[in-house]
């Protein structure tokens, strides 16, 4: 391990810390919109409904829904509610479809309950992971490299990369933040190990490994085949792997994730079967996400709009020190591992640019690294280079950091049309007016993981309100009566009640959403009574 001195190792913490806003600002303003998050959410929100970390739930599809109320929505007879949730229903049954391992609900689940139940809260692990992997990269470059200079600069590429800090990754409640935290820290621990051959840094990769298997299982393991090949590819290394502690710490690594697969399976049977269909076999060989992606939809991605200027800047260090035969050997274990995975990844049957979202660190280190190798090349024949090339640089991190702050403003004010992220602005209004009856029909259609959360983690401080979820199909719409109280979001239901009631507003909302009283339709008819906040 290379030795740093103090006033290197100050601005090394500096600049980690100034890449923590581009992670945690605005990041609970954006409502809970994709269908990914809002389901690891729903396991997290039953996780505090329940106490139970072991058995992760969701409800199924809402199949052939009637014209009735939903049942599973429905206060059970009889029950007290004593809850510190405003929506008291029956315990949904063991989730069968995300069969993932809990660490990331686990993290979530402590965070709503250390900060509240919130989107922020629930986003927070995700956000912190990303911005800890900007500290790997920074401790890797200092310590593990001896150039802190490469570690700092891969930190802010990472930190301003678009396709890493964004959703799907470390701005919405996902799993790919975590787990490229845990395969970087894995990957870059093992890389020392078989160079020195030093236990400290096998016992760091084998922890990595095993928190990233607790992640995400199967795509934990992408990243082991090529650093196989790479170790198997020299003398010396081949000698390290020889060493029987090698062995023992990565079958340790595997033990957590066999340990949970075994309890979980005695808890509630089947979920050995579903995991291995939804996370290995199945998530390799076969379609289970609906439209086909093709192969070279990661290069896609990486360089339109990925990378944003990142991508060009990486091909011109490509070409800057393509002749050179001397570059570092962690240039090329990254372009190794980098290359090997995206082979992997690309012929799984089920691509999703997020997917590769562990790749990205070890891009900006290689980018960083390529950058620095530019450098210090052109810097031989022209020393004037090395102060341009730092104020260049220095300019397209801010450039990247600017974009990237105005790119969450704008995705925080997004509000789409008959969608249910409506709801999440128009319920917390709606539980502060007084309405004239406490009962509020919610109009909803199929399952949706988003309007679930919401649903599963509204306090219990908003009664005396009383919330009934029903269809908001043709039947469901007509099964309506007069004096009821409706909250929806489709204009077209809106319009079509319209036709059938007179329709007396109750709470002034952003629009979509609207809230209406249901009154026979008269022909003169009375003014609209808006409630009041108290």
């Amino acid at each position: 391990m290379s030795r740093i001195s103090v006033p290197s190792c100050l601005l090394l913490l500096l600049g980690w810390l100034a890449t923590a806003p581009l992670f945690l600002y605005g990041l609970g303003k954006p409502p809970v919109s994709i269908w990914d998050e809002g389901r690891v959410g729903v396991n997290a929100a039953w996780i505090l409904r329940t106490t139970d970390w072991l058995v992760l739930r969701a409800d199924p599809a809402y199949d052939n829904l009637g014209p009735h109320p939903l049942r599973v929505w429905q206060q059970p007879a009889g029950e007290t509610v004593v809850s510190p949730w405003l929506v008291s229903r029956s315990t949904a049954p063991p989730d069968t479809w995300n069969t993932k391992p809990p660490l990331m609900p686990w993290l979530q689940a402590l965070s709503m309950q250390w900060f509240g139940a919130s989107a922020w809260a629930m986003r927070l692990p995700a956000a912190l992971s990303g911005w800890l992997t900007v500290g790997v990269l920074l401790a890797f470059g200092a310590w593990g490299l001896g150039r802190p200079g490469v570690g700092l600069l891969a930190g802010f590429i990472l930190a301003t990369m678009p396709l890493f800090n964004s959703e799907h990754v470390t701005r919405t409640g996902d799993y790919d933040a975590l787990l490229a935290l845990c395969t970087t820290t894995c990957l870059l621990s093992a890389w020392i190990y078989l160079r020195n051959g030093r236990s400290g840094w096998l016992f760091l990769a084998a922890l990595s490994l095993a928190l990233a298997l607790l992640c995400k299982s199967a795509a934990a393991c992408l990243p082991l085949p090529p650093l196989a090949i790479y170790a198997l590819a020299d003398a010396r290394r081949r000698a390290i792997l020889r060493h029987w502690p090698t062995w023992v710490a990565l079958g340790a690594a595997f033990l957590p994730l066999l340990a949970f697969y075994v309890l979980r399976e005695r808890a509630a049977p089947g979920f050995v079967a579903a995991s291995w269909y939804n996370d290995w076999a199945g998530r390799f060989g076969a379609h289970l996400t609906p439209g086909h992606r093709p192969w070279w939809l990661y290069v896609h991605y990486w360089f339109h709009p990925g990378l944003s200027l990142w991508s060009p800047v990486l091909l011109a260090s490509v070409v800057a020190v393509a002749r050179q035969r001397n570059l570092p050997e962690y240039l090329r274990f990254l372009t190794w591992q980098i290359a090997g995975t995206m082979v992997l990844l690309s012929l799984a049957q089920n691509r999703a640019h997020w997917y590769a979202a562990p790749l990205l660190p070890l891009l900006a280190l290689l980018t960083a690294g390529l950058l620095t190798a530019w450098r210090d090349v052109w810097a031989r024949r022209w020393p004037a280079f090395a102060g341009a090339w730092q104020v260049g640089v220095g300019l397209l991190v801010m450039v990247e950091a600017v974009v990237l702050v105005q790119t969450h403003e704008r995705q925080a004010g997004t509000l789409l049309e008959n969608s249910h992220l409506a709801y999440e602005a128009a319920l917390p209004l709606i539980a502060t007016s007084t309405l004239p009856r406490p009962e509020l029909i919610v109009l909803r259609d199929e399952f949706n993981s988003a309007l679930d959360f919401i649903l599963l983690t509204l306090p219990a401080s908003y009664r005396p309100l009383v919330l009934v979820m029903h269809p908001r199909h043709p039947a469901g719409l007509r099964s309506l009566r007069a004096g009821q109280q409706v909250l929806g979001t489709w204009p077209e239901d809106h319009a079509w009640l319209a036709t059938r009631f007179r329709l007396v507003p109750l709470v002034k909302l952003a629009g979509p959403a609207w809230c209406v009283r249901l009154e026979p339709r008269r022909p003169a008819p009375d003014r609209p009574v808006i409630a009041e906040n108290p």
